[in-house]
C-alpha cells in the first residue's frame, strides 16, 4: 500500500498547477500505470447539454473507437456518469460493480463483456467534468482497491480544476476592476475640458448672431463635445454594470 501512497502524493503534486490538460493526462496515466496495470487509459470531458463525450487523450490508439460519442452508446460510461461514481467491471465475473454504494449492478439483457474496465467521473462544482476510462484484456484487472484510487485522484483533479477557475475569475476580476478604475480617472480628466469647452461655446454664442460666419462653427464644437461627454458616461456606466454583474 506504501507504493499507492507514494503515487498518489506524485499526482497530487503533478496537479499543483494545471496548464495542458492532455500533458496532466499523460502524466498520471504514467503513475497509474505503477499500481494499476490497465491496457488502455482515456481522458476526456463530458458535455452535459449534449449528453456527448469527447476523449482528448489515449495511451492506445489502437483501442481508440470513438473520440465523441453520446455516454448512452457506452453502458458503462453511462453508469459511471449518472452515479457520479467509479464503475468498474471485470471479465472473471462478468459484473459490474460500483465503488460508493458497493453493489453490483445488473447488466442490460444480452449484453457481454468484452473486457475488463473501469470509469472515473471527475467532479467540478457538483457537476461531471470529464471521465477516465481504464481497459484491459486481463479477466481480474480491476479491484475495489483499484477504484477507491481512481476515485481519490478524481477527487484531487476535481479540487485542482475547480481551484484553477477560481484562480482565474480572481484575475479576471481584478483586471475588470482596474480597468474601471482607469476608466473612471480617464473619463474624470475628459468630462472636465468638455464641460469647459460646452461652456465656452455656450457663452460665445450669445455674443454672436447666427448669421456670423463662426456662429455655424462653435454650434458644431458645442454638439461634438455634448457627444462625447455621452459617450465618456455610456463608457463609464457600462464598465461598472459589468464590474457590478461579476462581483455579485
Amino acid at each position: 500500500m506504501s507504493k499507492h501512497l507514494y503515487i498518489i502524493n506524485l499526482i497530487f503534486k503533478s496537479l499543483e498547477s494545471i496548464g495542458d490538460l492532455t500533458e496532466v493526462f499523460r502524466k498520471i496515466s504514467s503513475l497509474l500505470n505503477e499500481v494499476i496495470r490497465f491496457d488502455s487509459f482515456q481522458a476526456g470531458f463530458y458535455k452535459a447539454k449534449s449528453d456527448t463525450v469527447n476523449w482528448i487523450f489515449t495511451t492506445n490508439e489502437s483501442q481508440f473507437e470513438k473520440s465523441v460519442f453520446k455516454s448512452e452508446e457506452d453502458e458503462i460510461v453511462s453508469l459511471a456518469i449518472c452515479r457520479i461514481e467509479t464503475v468498474y467491471s471485470n471479465l472473471a465475473q462478468k459484473k459490474i460493480f460500483s465503488l460508493n454504494k458497493n453493489e453490483e449492478i445488473c447488466l442490460s439483457e444480452n449484453r457481454i463483456l468484452s473486457k475488463s474496465r473501469m470509469v472515473t467521473p471527475i467532479i467540478t462544482n457538483d457537476d461531471v467534468f470529464g471521465l477516465i476510462n481504464m481497459t484491459g484484456a486481463n479477466a481480474d484487472l480491476f479491484t475495489e482497491r483499484d477504484a477507491f484510487l481512481m476515485s481519490i485522484v478524481a477527487t484531487q483533479f476535481g479540487m485542482a480544476l475547480e481551484n484553477c477557475e477560481q484562480l482565474v475569475e480572481i484575475e479576471e476580476k481584478e483586471k475588470l476592476r482596474s480597468m474601471v478604475e482607469l476608466a473612471s480617472s480617464v473619463g474624470h480628466e475628459l468630462n472636465q475640458p468638455l464641460t469647459g469647452i460646452t461652456g465656452y461655446c455656450a457663452l460665445i454664442k450669445e455674443d454672436l448672431k447666427e448669421s456670423d460666419s463662426i456662429y455655424d462653427d462653435i454650434v458644431e464644437i458645442e454638439k461634438q463635445a455634448g457627444r462625447l461627454e455621452k459617450l465618456v458616461y455610456k463608457f463609464q456606466n457600462l464598465l461598472y454594470l459589468e464590474n457590478k454583474s461579476v462581483n455579485d
